[in-house]
């Protein structure tokens, strides 16, 4: 359990889907359809009318349709020409996605 409430979670994981959004426009062309779909989760937690919950669940739904078959999220990487560089972005994106990933599961 993250020790947040549900207001504190969507706030939080406002943030970091905003971050993660970030890093994927600057990626350009080659991460449109994560852009897009990160955008979708994004502004399902600006949802307003609906509890805190409510807005947990669909974001949990929406970031957890990012990955299955037959290409999910976990097939995408940020391209980096300095492999050290490529390692260290990569790292910093996961642990984003991560975090995301457990203040919408609440673990």
């Amino acid at each position: 359990m993250t020790g947040l409430s549900p207001r504190e979670r969507v706030e939080a994981a406002h943030t970091l889907a905003t971050e993660i959004g970030d890093i994927l426009l600057a990626e350009g062309r080659r991460a449109l359809i994560w852009q897009q779909r990160i955008r979708l989760v994004r502004v399902n937690l600006e949802a307003t009318g609906a509890s805190d919950e409510e807005v947990l669940e669909v974001a949990r739904a929406d970031f957890d349709g990012l990955y299955g078959a037959p290409r999910g999220f976990d097939d995408f990487y940020l391209a980096r020409d300095d492999p050290h560089e490529r390692v260290a972005a990569n790292q910093h994106f996961l642990d984003l996605v991560t975090r995301l990933g457990a203040l919408l599961h609440d673990s």
